[in-house]
């Protein structure tokens, strides 16, 4: 999109957000592409100002020019879309037919990718005539010692030209290749991304994966198109060169060509086994990065609960499989790398001897010739390979996309009819015999009969996804809804009530649209609002969260905002409602999250349904009271509109019209408050009888919450931080030493890469010595004493070759001297090619996976020992990006790239040495060359650095969307903004291709400038052969012409594969920044040496006077305790003194910013103090260490922390208790009867959830429990038992509680009140209620709309 309108270049990191788009808005109009001539585009001239610009001054997002229009993203979806749909009208019409996305695909590109092969296929036979023929003529001119000027100089022209127009024709290839790739890529994403917007029965555990398919198979896409349009001049190159040899040689030496219908299965087999077992590496790769972004969730839980070692010894399990299906597939690649230079050699060999040991003879004309044209079929060899890897990759990844095609869709299962017309219809929701499974992890078991047989049947079909997209367990029927008959009048007030797991949050998700139903009918008559029981917030302004895509309204956005009492929360944040949103709304309290989330809903007027699912959980009494009444009785009720409110506070369901008691899934009772509360045994009766025992109606209001569990400080501090925030990505500096350093001692040190040099030495250095031995052969060889008898030798064989004028030439035959000693040395050369080529490629993928392995061991142990604070300021995508992205780039294209670029450059080498020692004068070109060659270079490198970094960063918006859209589907569904998501994925898609296409033709820009140079070295070399000519022989000037081609292709492949390589080595780079940080926890993970060298941290040791059994009572003392989160911070806490006696229960309460989370942060030393000391037991918290201080105490959070494993993982992920110790604390939480087994996979409801973590707390029995108000989602007869169950099992542990609400203050004996950082007032909770002060302080806070 250009520059800014202002002109304005902002650096990279300069205060922007991870969420904003890749790009400012700009005034430049167009891409420079469009307007570029035909020479312009085909040499990528039109890039020329950007790398100028590169070169200067560096590149920013603002300088990427937007994407080309017939590039963009919608453009090319609607079109794929179209043949999509056409293909399925097909499939449907067609019972022996199948939807095929790869045939959609060719449908979609074959028009361009004929014309691009029409090119191609020029090029190609330019290539070919160059060495075949006019080469043939250059030779000749070797041993002639008169010639004529002209003829010469016309030869050597016209093979200088001939190597033009071929660079000519394969840029222009590229070019248009480019074009074809990008467009079905964008259309690939933009088609998968439309199809998720579609799809039920999404949930968390897929979303790793569907980014998988848009970011991996989407993108492989492009790399298919990109590499097989290349690659289909394997073939047409290997027959072109079968038939020259047969022309020159007869057709008995062709069986030495044998090796290569030989190698061709060889290869193929090595492609789709490399493929299949990258494949499988793919599907653990997609468990290893959920397993991360788990972590990354819930990183706080797993620091304060001591869970590190734990998650890190899961995470490197699941990765030790990865790495062996990827040390698999990289022993196969890199075999099928080593074949390419091997072969065309061996085959050179066998070719020569088979046709010398018949009796004929060989001359320079003839081998030299050949011996290009052998290099020909390395080309071919490497083509053909390639190919099989994108047909197999073509072919897997359109399955994989297919399959995400084909799944049902909401539309197809429930028929919602969302409009307003349909006044004749009295209802607004009719439901009919609705029934919907929500499933968890794995498939039912076998069973025989047909009911059985049906089950796995639906079970697969609706389940599908989660194979399809690598996984290759389904989820089990963990819970089911209905059958429900529900019919809702316009206009109604519904209330919904029930047990914790009955199905309140799932029948709002199925008429909001999360979820799709298996059998009955949905009719929805009306639009719709949701609130869902989390709140979903997405990247961006909170105002952006609340307008949500409609057109900005200031009196009814500020009218909604006063009514969900926001008023003042915007007034305590820094840009009020302009302040961004990160992760999820991680730097908002939960209270403001839902009244964010409400106002949302209420924004959206013209909305006739609103689906409120328990949004008045996470407030207090009193502000829930001013919500509902502002909200729900003054607003939606007046404008009589149809509301579904589930609730746990059974107080609010007085107002309704009707009320919903759900159980078991389905309606248990239905009728007035006043009916169902006088029948004495009802659910409903039993739930009141329960509030009554446990009031809360009456109680006092508290101050926001905190969310104990937020991976962000408070507001100030988050200020801060974004201020310091450290970014990953380097300037324009050059990847420093240490980076390589890194990669180097993480595969082995010095040894290892001396191992590898030397086994490239052998492998390329063999290659090399059987062409100069075949010169040397020559050399020693006897003189045909006649052209004629030559001719006639030659004619009789019905080979047609040129001789020279002279009445001698070289020549090699059976009865030449030392043949016998020449052919065997000749022919062992086969052996040591071969026995090179596999020790090459042993030691090289031994090296590479053991930095693979090293280097994520390395990260992973650095993540879990990385302080909070360290990843706030580096920020969760960035950390995310570093095991998905840039450890997948150390897995398979850094190695991959690193082995063509020291293959290639000892062939570069190779070809130097060879040609310079035949030609000393060739070093003066060679030099001059290089000197223009690293002028290009630098240009190329200040370019592609920051395009690799830029690139990097544009992707993220396009995962976090994603993501988004995963967990916000019922959001998006029921507030009808698919389209609006849909723009917004487009933009970031075509932001994203923008700066991939940038990158790719800066590629290109480099490559054909260096083709150029090298044909022009080419050039030169015939010139020299031209002027010395009857000065060398015809074998020499033959073997200096063929190496020196080779330069044409083989030098810009391998300086473009020295900076891809560099450019991959950014991710290294970002690896090395993030070990460098030593803000690091003293932590003892796989062992004792677990910290870097860097750490400045001392060792901490056990003091001897420690109990074992420590802490014994839990004495806890505050003395003069000052926490700043960094230097440059202030203290969020300032002198706090106190002192909790053994087994005494301690309410917290306070403001947002007060302090409350910050004395969890200090207890378990989450920040180290910057004064004072904590005292447990009598001993300074200082000096036990971290992992010994967390596994003595216990927290319980208020949005409860579950991973997506097994229920035995998430009680006890370190195996330290026995199944009877894990059953009977669920039976304690009432959760026993809802799991059935202790290694399926959690598929529980939000108040499960809960229990399930209060479970795990009754398990450890810790002497400290520090609890964030753990009921405020449950109803209220489980949290009175809960509450009970808190006051029995833990009556002798000391307990923190930071309260929300009056209720959870019942069993405090002490009340510390916090303000500003410092304690306002502290003492037991009967003197401080009846303190004036305190009273007077506590209307204070009264009159704040916060909780």
């Amino acid at each position: 999109m250009g520059r800014t309108s202002s002109g304005s270049r902002h650096r990279d990191g300069d205060d922007k957000d991870e969420s904003d788009s890749v790009f400012v808005e700009t005034t430049k109009a167009g891409h420079p592409m469009e307007n570029a001539n035909w020479l312009s585009f085909a040499t990528f001239t039109w890039m020329g100002s950007l790398m100028n610009l590169a070169y200067k001054k560096g590149l920013v997002d603002s300088d990427i020019p937007e994407v080309p229009q017939k590039e963009a993203c919608k453009r090319n979806t609607d079109l794929l879309e179209q043949l999509w749909a056409r293909e399925i009208s097909f499939a449907d019409l067609s019972s022996n037919s199948r939807p095929s996305f790869g045939r959609v695909a060719w449908l979609y590109c074959r028009s361009r990718m004929f014309l691009t092969s029409i090119i191609y296929f020029t090029s190609l036979i330019l290539g070919f005539l160059s060495p075949t023929i006019i080469m043939k003529h250059v030779i000749a001119l070797a041993r002639a010692t008169e010639t004529d000027k002209v003829d010469g100089l016309t030869w050597v022209g016209l093979l200088i030209l001939c190597e033009l127009g071929r660079v000519f024709f394969v840029t222009l290839t590229w070019a248009m290749s480019y074009r074809t790739a990008y467009r079905l890529k964008a259309a690939s994403m933009g088609l998968v991304y439309r199809k998720l917007l579609r799809v039920g029965n999404l949930t968390d555990q897929v979303s790793s994966k569907l980014l998988n398919v848009i970011s991996g198979d989407c993108g492989r896409l492009y790399e298919v198109i990109v590499a097989g349009q290349v690659a289909i001049g394997g073939p047409v190159v290997l027959v072109m060169c079968a038939v020259y040899i047969w022309f020159e040689l007869g057709w008995l030496p062709l069986i030495g060509l044998a090796v290569f219908p030989l190698a061709y299965p060889l290869q193929y087999f090595l492609a789709k086994g490399s493929g299949s077992l990258r494949r499988k590496a793919v599907q653990v790769k997609d468990e290893r990065v959920s397993l991360i972004s788990q972590a990354l969730q819930h990183f706080k839980f797993l620091k304060m609960f001591g869970w590190e070692r734990y998650l890190y010894n899961t995470i490197s399990d699941v990765r030790e499989r990865e790495r062996k299906y990827l040390m698999k597939s990289q022993l196969l690649q890199s075999l099928s790398i080593v074949l390419g230079p091997t072969l065309p050699h061996i085959a050179a060999i066998s070719t020569f001897l088979l046709y010398i040991m018949t009796g004929k003879y060989l001359v320079p004309t003839q081998a030299f010739t050949l011996l290009f044209v052998f290099s020909l079929l390395f080309f071919s060899i490497r083509m053909l390979n390639s190919l099989y890897e994108s047909w197999y990759s073509f072919r897997i990844c359109s399955e994989r996309i297919k399959s995400l095609l084909i799944l049902p869709e909401i539309r197809d299962t429930s028929e919602k009819i969302c409009d307003t017309n349909h006044a004749s219809v009295d209802e607004a929701i009719i439901i009919e015999e609705l029934n919907l499974v929500r499933r968890g992890s794995f498939e039912p078991q076998e069973g025989n009969t047909e009911e059985e047989k049906e089950k796995r049947k639906e079970f697969k079909n609706i389940n599908s996804i989660e194979r399809l997209l690598g996984n290759s367990e389904c989820d089990s029927m963990s819970f089911q809804l209905g059958p429900i008959d529900l019919h809702v009048k316009k206009g109604s007030f519904l209330g919904i009530c029930g047990y914790v797991g009955s199905g309140k949050t799932t029948l709002l998700e199925t008429i909001a649209g999360a979820l799709t139903t298996e059998k009955g009918t949905l009719h929805i008559y009306g639009r719709t609002a949701y609130v869902p029981q989390h709140a979903w917030l997405f990247k961006g302004t909170i105002r952006d969260n609340i307008v949500f895509g409609e057109m900005f309204d200031s009196v009814r956005y500020y009218s909604c905002v006063e009514s969900c009492c926001l008023i003042n929360d915007f007034g305590a944040l820094p840009l009020g409602d302009l302040t961004r949103v990160h992760n999820s709304g991680s730097n908002l309290s939960g209270g403001q999250r839902q009244r964010i989330s409400l106002a949302r809903a209420m924004y959206h007027q013209s909305a006739d349904i609103f689906l409120l699912d328990d949004p008045l959980s996470g407030l207090d009494n009193r502000v829930g009271k001013a919500v509902f009444e502002n909200t729900i009785i003054n607003k939606l009720r007046k404008q009589k509109k149809t509301i579904l409110f589930v609730t746990h506070q059974l107080n609010y369901l007085k107002d309704c019209d009707e009320i919903l008691v759900l159980s078991d899934g389905s309606i248990a009772e239905r009728g007035k408050h006043e009916n169902l509360i006088e029948a004495k045994d009802s659910i409903y009766n039993s739930l009141w009888s329960c509030l009554s025992q446990y009031p809360n109606e009456h109680e006092e209001p508290l101050v926001e919450d905190s969310d104990i569990l937020d991976l962000q400080m408070d507001v100030g501090a988050v200020t801060n931080a974004k201020k310091l925030q450290l970014e990953l990505e380097k300037s324009r500096k050059d990847v420093s030493p240490e980076v390589y350093w890194l990669y180097i001692k993480s595969s082995g040190g010095w040894i290892a890469l001396a191992v590898v040099v030397l086994a490239f030495c052998i492998s390329i250095g063999s290659t090399t010595f059987s062409s100069w031995w075949l010169k040397h052969w020559f050399g020693e060889s006897g003189k045909l004493k006649s052209a004629t008898g030559l001719d006639d030798i030659a004619s009789s064989d019905g080979n047609h070759t040129i001789v020279s004028e002279t009445e001698e030439s070289e020549y090699i035959s059976y009865d030449s001297p030392d043949f016998s000693f020449n052919r065997d040395i000749y022919a062992g050369l086969i052996g040591v090619i071969f026995f090179g080529s596999l020790f090459r490629t042993m030691f090289y993928v031994m090296a590479t996976m053991k930095a693979c392995k090293v280097l994520h061991m390395k990260l992973l142990r650095q993540f879990f020992c990385s302080r909070i604070k360290t990843l706030e300021r580096i920020g969760t995508g960035q950390v995310f990006n570093l095991f998905a992205r840039d450890i997948g780039e150390v897995d398979g294209s850094l190695p991959n790239n690193m082995e063509n670029f020291m293959q290639n450059i000892f062939v570069v080498l190779s070809v130097l040495i060879l040609v310079s020692s035949i030609f000393p004068q060739f070093l003066a070109f060679a030099l001059f060359v290089f000197i223009v060659f690293t002028f290009y270079r630098r240009i190329y490198n200040a370019a592609i650095r920051d395009l690799k970094r830029i690139e990097t960063r544009s992707k993220s918006p396009i995962f976090n969307r994603i993501s988004e859209t995963v967990k916000g589907l019922g959001t998006i569904r029921a507030f009808n903004k698919e389209r609006l998501m849909t723009d917004e994925f487009e933009k970031f898609t075509d932001a994203s291709n923008s700066v991939a296409y940038t990158f790719s033709s800066s590629v290109r820009w480099l490559s054909i400038r260096l083709d150029f140079l090298a044909v022009m070295m080419t050039g030169s070399v015939a010139v020299l052969v031209l002027i010395f000519h009857g000065t060398i022989s015809a074998a020499a000037a033959g073997l200096a012409l063929a190496y020196a081609a080779q330069l044409s292709g083989v030098f810009q492949f391998t300086m473009r594969l020295a900076s891809e390589t560099e450019a991959r080595f950014v991710s290294v780079e970002r690896i090395h920044t993030f070990l460098s940080h030593d803000l690091q926890e003293q932590l003892d993970i796989d062992g004792p040496n677990v910290l870097n060298e860097s750490t400045t941290e001392v060792t901490l040791k056990i003091e001897p006077a420690i109990h074992p059994n420590w802490p014994t009572v839990g004495h806890v003392k505050f003395d003069a305790v000052t926490l700043s989160y960094s230097s440059n911070d202030p203290p969020v806490l300032r002198d706090v003194s106190f002192e909790v006696q053994a087994g005494q229960n301690i309410g917290i309460i306070g403001r947002t910013g007060s302090g409350k989370s910050s004395i969890g942060n200090a207890l378990f030393r989450l920040t180290e103090l910057k004064a004072g000391s904590i005292q447990i037991d009598g001993v300074d918290v200082s000096k036990i260490p971290l992992q010994k201080l967390r596994n003595a105490m216990c927290v319980i959070p208020q949005d409860p922390c579950v991973f997506h494993k097994t229920i035995r993982f998430n009680l006890d992920a370190g195996r330290l208790y026995t199944d009877n110790e894990l059953w009977k604390v669920l039976e304690k939480t009432g959760l026993k009867s809802s799991i059935e087994n202790l290694d399926s996979e959690v598929g529980l409801s939000h108040g499960q959830k809960q229990l399930l973590c209060i479970a795990r707390a009754l398990l450890r029995q810790s002497k400290i429990i520090f609890i964030d108000e753990a009921t405020s989602n449950m109803d209220v007869e489980t949290a009175a038992i809960v509450e009970k169950l808190l006051a029995d099992e833990f009556k002798y542990s000391t307990i923190f509680i930071v309260a929300h609400r009056t209720s959870a203050l019942a069993s405090c004996e002490n009340l510390l009140m916090m303000e500003d950082g410092g304690i306002r007032d502290f003492g037991p909770m009967d003197v401080l209620s009846k303190k004036p002060e305190f009273k007077e302080s506590f209307e204070k806070f009264e009159s704040v709309a916060l909780e």
